[in-house]
């Protein structure tokens, strides 16, 4: 089974390029055939151009957020997606979007408990640590001196980065290490946990359907 998909982002998309790859390339069962972009300078934008994979800029700007949510909505559902996916998607979706969708897995930047409702995350040195959600995670981990990043890709429910996690891996932070080298390092990872991640819910999916 080849699952349509659709993509949202905002940033840069390598991610988004990496999993087209993939998919082209058989190693995962997806057929991406849109990204919705919410960033008119977004680089993804010209990532999704290159691989020919069809493109919708929806941006807010002075709409009001009924409006904005109504219309992303109505654009994503236009795609007919089995599977939506948001790699660097910077927007909290409307309750509504959430539901119309229950097929909707998120990359996070961090590695986050198993234990939706958990606040600190046990990690591989046996120490914790809080759990960093929201859009400036890494940003978070930063400044409160943490010893770990990570990746996870998770389902989205109504609360922020509190969905049940199909795959995470997390990344030690060295210190005095250049963010750019870091932030290649975390690149690496999501990759592979991204790519985990759509291999299990298939996996769910198909046997959820009988398949």
């Amino acid at each position: 089974m080849i699952w349509r998909t659709t993509v949202l982002a905002s940033g840069n998309g390598s991610n988004f390029e990496a999993v087209v790859e993939a998919a082209r390339a058989g190693a995962l069962p997806l057929e991406v055939t849109t990204l919705v972009v919410n960033r008119s300078d977004a680089f993804v934008r010209e990532r999704a151009r290159r691989a020919r994979i069809a493109e919708r800029l929806v941006v807010r700007e002075n709409s009001a957020r009924e409006a904005y949510d109504a219309l992303l909505l109505d654009t994503v559902a236009a795609t007919e997606p089995d599977l939506v996916l948001l790699l660097g998607w910077m927007h909290v979706l409307a309750p509504s979007f959430v539901a119309r969708f229950p097929e909707l897995l998120n990359l996070h930047p961090a590695f986050l408990p198993l234990d939706p409702s958990a606040d600190r995350v046990r990690l591989p040195d046996r120490s914790t640590q809080p759990v960093y959600r929201g859009a400036r995670a890494v940003d978070d981990a930063l400044r409160n001196g943490a010893n770990w990043i990570g990746a996870s890709v998770h389902r989205v429910e109504q609360a922020v980065d509190r969905g049940a996690v199909l795959a995470r891996s997390p990344l030690r932070i060295v210190p005095g290490e250049p963010r750019e080298a870091l932030e290649a390092r975390l690149h690496v990872l999501e990759r592979r946990v991204v790519g985990e991640a759509i291999r299990i819910w298939s996996r769910q999916r198909r046997a959820q359907d009988g398949a």
